[in-house]
């Protein structure tokens, strides 16, 4: 009986450390793990490639380029991005007439871009139309990093 009980004690010690020693590891949380991204998961502790960016833009007018739209009779500009009306600048309402301190700052045309998976988009091409359309005053192409704003100066 002692050998039968010894018997069962010990089954029982190794069927124990058997189940014990099987646990499984805790799975790591997974996301994006770039702050710059929209999608950034701060729990993240595997990168799994679902980063998605915004490109972000703020056009401005210096003073003399607002003299000068002036002087040729256009009193507002149309700011395109990549073919979409973006915003526009009524010089008689007053704009800033300094670079921005932020992104997306009251009076200032600014754009906010999906990026998608694109970290670094290149050929975002923008255009400045007088009010009626009728007259490309400047154009020109830039590149946008996710999660970065980009101050773009309006010179004429």
């Amino acid at each position: 009986m002692k050998r039968k009980t010894l018997l069962i004690a010990a089954s029982f010690i190794a069927v124990t450390i058997t189940i014990t020693s099987c646990k499984k590891e805790k799975e790591k949380v997974k996301g994006c793990m770039d702050s710059k991204s929209r999608t950034y998961n701060s729990a993240a502790e595997v990168d799994d490639g679902s980063c998605a960016y915004n490109g972000k833009a703020t056009f401005w007018v210096d003073s003399n380029s607002a003299s000068n739209f002036a002087a040729q009779g256009i009193g507002k500009i149309k700011i395109y991005i990549n073919g979409s009306v973006a915003g526009t600048y009524d010089f008689a309402a007053g704009i800033p007439i300094s670079a921005p301190t932020s992104c997306g700052e009251s009076g200032y045309v600014s754009v906010n871009l999906d990026m998608g998976g694109d970290k670094i988009t290149n050929g975002v091409v923008y255009t400045i139309n007088n009010d009626s359309n009728d007259t490309i005053i400047t154009s020109g192409s830039t590149s946008l990093e996710g999660g970065v704003c980009k101050s773009i100066h309006i010179t004429h």
